[in-house]
């Protein structure tokens, strides 16, 4: 490139160079000419051949115009109309494509939406200048949010509210699918690029921000709308806290228009739904699991279920349920008193759960880890017949005086049930009396005050146990995921590391999917997985 500048290139021509394509800014018409004969006199000394029908003249006087423009790197570089139909025709190839997750199972389909299709256009918003064609970023959205319509098996004739459509388009960690809004972080990726670009300009001396400056001025005076100037965005040197807010960085930027777009949302929903939205956001792990085999497997209609919980769609309509005929609510698949599988798929969770963390714990050679051991040894009197669901144990030579060593007993609570509710009130005034407003903060204290109810039934049903000097921890977790402190604590101990802990929590989310799931279609317990593991 070096020698290609000096022989071909006048100090007022401009070479750019990104992988294997190169950008010669001219006002020679006839350079195209030199370039040519350059490669063909120096081919067998750089090695490179030009290939002419790769190659293409753009007058930027018809790209201002409109005549033409410049595509590049996968985006467009034009007036409004040329970007326009630059996105339309881009949306309907990516149309193309993602009606083909249709033929997948739906599991794989989520997966493949979430980490591949849905981000396919995401650079244009660093790379293009998106003035003008708002509605054209809005039907990206449309797209992507369709296909999650169609995985959750929703009607044409229902229509997807606002409400909903902001959770499907938050973080998984604020509790979304991560299938981030083109329009929300629109302007957070153009923002950092900009500045990104300013700052490599400036620190190469290609340009300085009066220069910045007097071409906005000369494109305004040359007639070209502010919202159409590329050197506007620019502007003069920003204030110090201007500065500070164009240091910032992409994922700094849509931090914080997801932690305002999650507010927002908070604010428009209802005691209820606040509470539920929260539970949900515990263990969204699911979404994540690679449906290898039968453990991490979600049939399509599990996989439409969830998808329906998480954005808070009520498994009937109405205003009251047709089974029990209590009020009808957004938990009304866990919540139903005349539910005739409701304990059938508890057992079955619990068991799958208890499984897989002795599986896990099992892995670790200090450990004797035992499934249903008897309380009280193996020569009980026959009143004292319990069992707990696992043991562990410290080998020969551990250290004995563990704090999470001993027994455990795993309960699975509907945490919103109505037996709960005067512990969630409560835990409601105690927290407004603190000073807490965040709604997430609130219900999570509300959470763990009914899964404390689970851990005092435990404590009771195991008393004449812990008076004789038995150990015996209750493990509670509630049907959406969150975690009592407890065991949190056990499974951040015994699990120490990160890799397994994750897969233990991935396990354990996938289990309470499915119980919910089923629960939510009317499905009565199957066989789903190896070792007659019923789920």
């Amino acid at each position: 490139m070096q020698q290609l500048t000096e022989d071909c290139l006048s100090p007022t021509d401009q070479l750019v160079a990104y992988l294997d394509n190169i950008y010669v800014i001219t006002n020679d018409e006839h350079i195209v000419l030199d370039i040519q004969d350059f490669f063909s006199h120096n081919e067998e000394q750089t090695g490179c051949k030009l290939n002419m029908e790769k190659c293409e003249v753009i007058d930027l006087y018809e790209v201002k115009t409109g005549v033409d423009s410049i595509e590049t790197l996968g985006s467009c570089i034009g007036t409004i109309g040329k970007r326009k139909q630059f996105i339309i025709d881009k949306l309907l190839y990516e149309e193309k494509c993602i009606a083909r997750l249709k033929q997948l199972p739906k599991q794989h389909a989520l997966l493949m939406l979430r980490m591949s299709f849905s981000n396919k256009l995401r650079h244009l918003l660093r790379c293009m200048d998106m003035s003008g064609v708002k509605e054209q970023v809005t039907a990206i959205d449309t797209m992507i949010y369709s296909t999650v319509d169609y995985l959750c098996d929703l009607p044409p004739v229902v229509v997807r509210t606002d409400q909903q459509t902001s959770i499907l388009g938050l973080p998984q960690k604020l509790g979304g699918t991560g299938l981030l809004s083109y329009a929300d972080t629109n302007n957070c990726a153009r923002t950092a690029s900009l500045q990104n670009s300013r700052t490599v300009l400036l620190e190469r001396q290609a340009t300085t921000n009066e220069q910045m400056i007097n071409l906005a001025v000369q494109l305004h005076n040359e007639g070209i709308d502010d919202n159409q100037n590329p050197y506007t965005g620019v502007g003069p040197m920003p204030t110090a806290e201007q500065e500070e807010q164009l240091d910032q960085s992409q994922k700094t930027l849509t931090a914080k228009v997801m932690a305002t777009k999650q507010h927002d949302l908070l604010q428009s929903m209802s005691i209820q739904q606040q509470q539920i939205f929260t539970d949900n956001m515990s263990s969204l792990k699911w979404l994540n699991a690679i449906p290898h085999g039968a453990y991490n497997r979600l049939s399509d209609q599990q996989v439409a279920a969830n998808l329906n919980i998480l954005q808070l769609r009520s498994k009937t309509s109405g205003q009251i349920c047709q089974v029990c005929g209590n009020v009808n609510s957004i938990n009304e698949h866990e919540t139903c008193r005349g539910c005739k599988i409701f304990s059938q798929q508890t057992h079955s969770r619990h068991n799958y759960i208890r499984d897989k963390i002795i599986s896990y714990a099992a892995k670790d050679q200090l450990n004797n880890v035992q499934k249903e051991p008897m309380l009280y040894g193996n020569h009980p009197n026959p009143p004292n017949m319990q069992r707990a669901d696992f043991s562990i144990i410290p080998k020969t030579g551990q250290p004995q005086h563990h704090q999470y060593y001993g027994m455990f007993d795993i309960m699975t609570k509907v945490v919103f049930s109505v037996h709960a509710s005067n512990a969630r009130e409560a835990s409601r005034i105690q927290a407004q009396l603190e000073g807490i407003v965040d709604p997430i903060k609130i219900c999570r204290k509300e959470i763990q005050a009914s899964l404390h109810l689970g851990v005092a039934f435990k404590d009771r049903k195991y008393a004449v146990a812990k008076a004789a000097g038995i150990k015996l921890t209750p493990l509670l977790i509630s049907t959406g995921g969150s975690l009592h402190t407890t065991t949190y604590k056990f499974i951040k101990k015994t699990f120490p590391d990160n890799t397994l802990r994750e897969k233990v929590l991935t396990d354990i989310s996938v289990a309470l999917a499915r119980g919910r799931a089923n629960l939510y279609n009317d499905i009565p317990v199957v066989v789903d997985a190896p070792e007659d593991i019923q789920i």
